[in-house]
Protein backbone atom coordinates (compact mmCIF):
# COMPACT_ATOMS: atom_id res chain seq x y z
CA UNK A 1 0.00 0.00 0.00
CA UNK A 2 1.22 3.48 -0.81
CA UNK A 3 2.27 5.79 1.99
CA UNK A 4 0.01 8.60 0.77
CA UNK A 5 2.63 11.22 1.53
CA UNK A 6 0.64 13.66 -0.62
CA UNK A 7 -2.39 13.33 1.68
CA UNK A 8 -2.65 15.46 4.81
CA UNK A 9 -1.97 13.16 7.75
CA UNK A 10 -5.27 13.90 9.52
CA UNK A 11 -7.32 12.68 6.55
CA UNK A 12 -5.25 9.68 5.43
CA UNK A 13 -7.56 7.13 7.12
CA UNK A 14 -10.58 8.61 5.29
CA UNK A 15 -8.78 8.46 1.95
CA UNK A 16 -7.67 4.88 2.61
CA UNK A 17 -11.27 3.81 3.28
CA UNK A 18 -12.48 5.22 -0.05
CA UNK A 19 -11.21 3.07 -2.95
CA UNK A 20 -11.67 5.71 -5.66
CA UNK A 21 -10.16 8.50 -3.54
CA UNK A 22 -7.23 6.22 -2.71
CA UNK A 23 -6.63 5.48 -6.38
CA UNK A 24 -6.80 9.17 -7.26
CA UNK A 25 -4.45 10.15 -4.41
CA UNK A 26 -1.91 7.63 -5.66
CA UNK A 27 -2.26 8.93 -9.23
CA UNK A 28 -1.73 12.53 -8.07
CA UNK A 29 1.45 11.71 -6.13
CA UNK A 30 4.03 14.39 -6.92
CA UNK A 31 1.46 16.56 -8.71
CA UNK A 32 -1.10 17.53 -6.06
CA UNK A 33 -1.51 17.17 -2.33
CA UNK A 34 -4.90 16.19 -0.93
CA UNK A 35 -5.92 18.79 1.65
CA UNK A 36 -9.47 17.70 2.45
CA UNK A 37 -11.95 14.91 1.76
CA UNK A 38 -15.65 14.80 2.51
CA UNK A 39 -18.90 13.27 1.38
CA UNK A 40 -21.63 15.37 -0.18
CA UNK A 41 -25.10 14.14 -1.06
CA UNK A 42 -27.24 15.95 -3.62
CA UNK A 43 -29.98 14.84 -6.00
CA UNK A 44 -29.91 11.35 -4.43
CA UNK A 45 -26.26 10.91 -5.43
CA UNK A 46 -23.28 10.56 -3.12
CA UNK A 47 -20.22 12.55 -4.14
CA UNK A 48 -16.71 12.34 -2.74
CA UNK A 49 -15.15 15.78 -2.65
CA UNK A 50 -11.39 16.29 -2.54
CA UNK A 51 -9.59 19.60 -2.28
CA UNK A 52 -6.29 19.20 -4.13
CA UNK A 53 -3.43 21.66 -3.84
CA UNK A 54 -0.99 21.70 -6.77
CA UNK A 55 2.72 21.30 -6.14
CA UNK A 56 4.84 24.32 -6.96
CA UNK A 57 5.86 22.80 -10.30
CA UNK A 58 2.28 21.92 -11.24
CA UNK A 59 1.05 25.32 -10.12
CA UNK A 60 3.58 27.07 -12.33
CA UNK A 61 2.96 24.72 -15.26
CA UNK A 62 -0.83 25.13 -15.21
CA UNK A 63 -0.82 28.72 -13.93
CA UNK A 64 -2.88 27.70 -10.89
CA UNK A 65 -2.87 29.74 -7.72
CA UNK A 66 -5.71 27.93 -5.95
CA UNK A 67 -6.81 24.49 -4.89
CA UNK A 68 -8.60 22.28 -7.38
CA UNK A 69 -11.97 20.78 -6.49
CA UNK A 70 -12.16 17.11 -7.39
CA UNK A 71 -15.64 15.64 -7.38
CA UNK A 72 -15.90 11.86 -7.62
CA UNK A 73 -19.32 10.62 -8.64
CA UNK A 74 -20.16 7.18 -9.95
CA UNK A 75 -22.50 7.94 -12.88
CA UNK A 76 -22.72 6.85 -16.51
CA UNK A 77 -22.58 10.40 -17.82
CA UNK A 78 -22.22 13.85 -16.34
CA UNK A 79 -25.38 15.90 -16.15
CA UNK A 80 -26.02 19.59 -15.76
CA UNK A 81 -27.23 19.06 -12.19
CA UNK A 82 -23.85 17.54 -11.30
CA UNK A 83 -22.15 20.69 -12.53
CA UNK A 84 -24.60 22.76 -10.45
CA UNK A 85 -23.65 20.73 -7.36
CA UNK A 86 -19.96 21.41 -8.02
CA UNK A 87 -20.71 25.10 -8.41
CA UNK A 88 -22.63 25.11 -5.11
CA UNK A 89 -19.72 23.42 -3.34
CA UNK A 90 -17.27 25.97 -4.72
CA UNK A 91 -19.52 28.87 -3.71
CA UNK A 92 -19.94 27.46 -0.21
CA UNK A 93 -16.19 27.02 0.18
CA UNK A 94 -15.63 30.69 -0.65
CA UNK A 95 -17.59 31.63 2.45
CA UNK A 96 -16.18 28.91 4.69
CA UNK A 97 -19.44 26.92 4.93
Amino acid sequence: MATLMNVREEIRPSVQRNAIALELANALQGLFSIEDIRKHTANNWDHTILHCKPTKTMSESLLLDREVLTMITNVNDIQVRTIHVAKEIIEASKWGN
